[in-house]
């Protein structure tokens, strides 16, 4: 199992005011595919971590979408649902059509805590990975949207 964790993540909206650290877990096969993932979001508050959901319930089918006028700020939303332990993570995506609002501490942050997400997502090889690989396939961007020496692998917003 592979572990990526990104800490120091602001929350926006109904989160505002909460400091989150997330956790993204990748199994592979001895083939190197991706077999599965999992991700864990916790509540940081002074030294304490608060889970927001059981660890035996870890989030599954995570996405990110990322807001280009705003370089710090992106969402997850949960295709799968969130487990009945995440009511504290429910509660906090409310008003917000069930997605997580937050903001990383810097361009680079952002862009790479949603590439280890489409990441994770890929059920494949990951030696296989490109420049011209689709981690977000229900999302695509033609080419002509992009300059050439951008990687197609981030969803934005209109």
């Amino acid at each position: 199992k592979q572990t990526t964790t990104f800490c120091s993540l602001l929350g926006m909206d109904d989160a505002k005011g909460r400091m989150f650290r997330l956790k993204i877990d990748v199994r592979q096969d001895s083939c190197g595919n991706v077999i599965e993932s999992a991700i864990h979001i916790d509540q940081m508050s002074g030294g304490s971590v608060e889970p927001l959901h059981d660890r035996s319930e870890p989030l599954t089918s995570v996405n990110g979408y990322a807001d280009p006028a705003r370089p710090r700020s992106f969402h997850l939303s949960f295709s799968s649902g969130l487990p009945p332990s995440a009511s504290m993570l429910a509660a906090l995506t409310e008003s917000s059509d069930g997605q997580l609002r937050l903001e990383a501490p810097n361009r680079a942050a952002r862009e790479s805590l949603l590439l280890a997400i489409g990441i994770s997502n890929y059920r494949g090889d990951l030696s296989s990975l490109s420049n011209e690989t689709i981690l977000f396939p229900d999302h695509r961007i033609s080419k002509a949207d992009c300059l050439d020496s951008e990687v197609m692998l981030i969803h934005s917003f209109d």
